[in-house]
């Protein structure tokens, strides 16, 4: 015949892990996932992959603006420089992109190559965006040229992120 007191003793445990419960939140299957990996989850690892998106573009930006300067100030013709500026910028992105913001430093020799050629190409496809973009605000549109400059920065930063993570550095 079964004790009262073992009874009791496993609804009072019963009891104290419901009310140990209560409060708290309950993790989803890619937290549970995530934590199994000692990973962060899935919206801790977007924030950090966007805040270090953004402080590796000022960088490239200040990579960018400080080598057309020099270039400039020893004589080169700004169509050289801001061209060499360019090319400079997109590689410093490229490797600060590949291995601090979407973590693809494991890449084979023919990945990297694949992911070299995205990166550069759609680089290039948002310089064409950002151009057309100013055109059109300015040309058609009678916007300023600085807010201009300012809309379509913004939109190709966000471009920039998008095929980075889903066409350069897809996983």
């Amino acid at each position: 015949m079964p004790d009262v007191k073992d009874n009791k003793d496993k609804k009072d445990k019963t009891l104290n892990d419901a009310q140990a419960t209560i409060g708290k939140k309950q993790k989803t299957p890619e937290m549970k996932d995530a934590q199994e990996h000692h990973e962060k989850p899935p919206n801790a690892h977007f924030a950090k992959e966007v805040s270090m998106y953004l402080v590796f573009g000022v960088l490239t930006t200040l990579i960018n603006l400080a080598t057309y300067s020099v270039l400039v100030m020893l004589g080169i013709h700004y169509g050289i420089a801001t061209s060499a500026a360019f090319v400079l910028a997109v590689f410093f992105a490229y490797e600060t992109n590949k291995r601090f913001v979407f973590d693809s430093v494991k890449a084979t020799a023919r990945e990297e190559s694949r992911q070299i050629a995205a990166f550069f190409s759609s680089r290039v496809a948002t310089f064409g965006v950002e151009t057309a973009g100013l055109v059109l605000l300015i040309e058609v549109f009678g916007a300023g040229e600085q807010l201009s400059k300012y809309l379509m920065t913004a939109v190709v930063v966000v471009l920039n992120y998008v095929l980075s993570k889903h066409l350069v550095f897809k996983k």
